[in-house]
C-alpha cells in the first residue's frame, strides 16, 4: 500500500516502511505484538495510524519513530480513516459491524455506530474534505454517514442481496421482486435509486407472538419459494404473499406500507409448504 511517498510492509516481527519511487527502506519498528489489519495516512505528513488484530490502534510518527497516541477497541481493526475537512477524528471500523469515532484532541472515544451484527464492515473512507463518511460491507451495502453536531448519521444507503436470489417475480413492467438471505426486496427497472428493501419489522416484535408455535420464522422469513402479486388496488390491502420454505403457510405483504403484512395463510393440514401457485 502506498501513502504519499511511503509503501507500507509488515513481515515476521518487523514493519517496514520504503520509499515507493526508490525501494529503499527508510523506516523499520519491532513488532507491536499483534498482526496488522489496518493502516491509514493522517492529513499530516509522517504521521500513519496502525491498527491490529487485538485491537489496538497506534498513532505514530515515522520520521522520528515517535508514539503519538494509542486508541483499543474491543474487536480487530478492520478499516481505519482520518477526517480531512478540519476537525481531528479518526473512524475505525470491526468485524462485527461496529464503527468507532475517536477524537484525536480528546484522545477518546466519542461516538460509536452499530450497523449490524451481519453487516461485517469491509472498509470505511471519509470522503476528501467532507464530513462524509463512506463504509462497504459484506453483505453487499454502501452505506453514507454525514457528521453532525450530534454525531453520524445515515445519511443514504445502497444495498442488494448477499446471496445468490431463491425467487424472482415480476410485478408489472416497472418493478421485480427479488428475495434471498431472508429479506425481500423490489427492484425498480427505470431507477435504481427507488429499489428498496420490505420492512420485517413486525416480525420482530409483535408479530412473531401470533406466528410463535405455528412453524414461522422469528426475525425474519426464510428461503422463498414463491411469490404472487396483483396491481389490484394495492394501496388499499396486502396486494402481495410469498411463501418461505419451511414455513407452514404462507404471508402477505404491504406494498403502500413497504412491509410484511397483517396476514397469515395456513396450509389446511398445517403442514410445511412444499410449493406455491399464485393466482
Amino acid at each position: 500500500m502506498v501513502f504519499y511517498k511511503y509503501g507500507i510492509f509488515a513481515q515476521g516481527i518487523y514493519n517496514y516502511v520504503s520509499n515507493a519511487k526508490t525501494r529503499k527502506k527508510i523506516f523499520e519498528t519491532e513488532s507491536f505484538g499483534s498482526a496488522v489489519s489496518a493502516l491509514a495516512q493522517s492529513p499530516a505528513l509522517d504521521i500513519l495510524a496502525i491498527g491490529l488484530h487485538s485491537g489496538s490502534i497506534h498513532i505514530r510518527n515515522l520520521r522520528t519513530d515517535a508514539e503519538i497516541m494509542t486508541f483499543s477497541q474491543p474487536q480487530p481493526v478492520q478499516s481505519l480513516s482520518f477526517r480531512t475537512d478540519g476537525p481531528a477524528l479518526l473512524a475505525s471500523s470491526s468485524p462485527t459491524g461496529r464503527i468507532s469515532i475517536f477524537d484525536l484532541n480528546k484522545r477518546r472515544v466519542i461516538h460509536t455506530v452499530e450497523t449490524s451484527a451481519t453487516s461485517q464492515l469491509v472498509n470505511l473512507q471519509f470522503l476528501q474534505g467532507q464530513p462524509i463518511l463512506l463504509t462497504t460491507s459484506k453483505d453487499n451495502s454502501l452505506k453514507l454517514f454525514i457528521f453532525e453536531e450530534s454525531g453520524p448519521r445515515l445519511l443514504k444507503s445502497r444495498s442488494g442481496h448477499s446471496s445468490p436470489p431463491t425467487r424472482l417475480h415480476m410485478h408489472s413492467a416497472k418493478w421485480l421482486f427479488s428475495a434471498a438471505d431472508g429479506f425481500l426486496h423490489a427492484q425498480s427497472l427505470f431507477n435504481d435509486s427507488q429499489s428498496f428493501e420490505f420492512s420485517q419489522t413486525a416480525l420482530m416484535e409483535g408479530f412473531m407472538k401470533q406466528s410463535a408455535g405455528q412453524g414461522y420464522s422469528v426475525g425474519r422469513i426464510g428461503d422463498v419459494i414463491a411469490i404472487g402479486s396483483s396491481m389490484t388496488r394495492e394501496n388499499e390491502w396486502d396486494s402481495i404473499i410469498t411463501a418461505s420454505r419451511g414455513e407452514r403457510g404462507a404471508r402477505s405483504w404491504s406494498w403502500k406500507r413497504k412491509a410484511v403484512g397483517n396476514h397469515l395463510f395456513v396450509t389446511g393440514d398445517k403442514s410445511v409448504v412444499s410449493v406455491f401457485y399464485p393466482l
